[in-house]
C-alpha cells in the first residue's frame, strides 16, 4: 500500500494497492478461504448456514442503503 496525494481535498491521502500488495492479496487468497472453510463454514449444519445467509443479507442490505429510511425496522 502507498498513500497519494488527493489534491480534491488537501486533507486526504487515499491508500492505493501497489502491484507487491496486489501479489500478496492474491498470495493470501488461497489459505484465508481455506481458513474460512475450517474455522466456519464446515462447522455449521446446512440450517446454520442458511441464518448466516439471512443475517448477512440483512447487514449487507443496511450497509449499502442510501438512507437509514430504507433499513429494517426504519418505518
Amino acid at each position: 500500500m502507498r498513500r497519494e496525494h488527493y489534491s480534491g481535498d488537501r486533507r486526504g491521502w487515499p491508500a492505493v494497492m501497489t502491484d507487491d500488495g496486489q501479489k500478496a492479496l492474491r498470495d493470501a487468497a488461497p489459505r484465508h478461504v481455506d481458513s474460512v472453510r475450517e474455522h466456519l463454514i464446515d462447522l455449521l449444519t446446512p440450517e446454520q448456514l442458511r441464518h448466516l445467509e439471512d443475517i448477512s443479507q440483512i447487514l449487507l442490505d443496511h450497509l449499502t442503503a442510501p438512507d437509514a429510511s430504507s433499513s429494517p425496522g426504519a418505518e
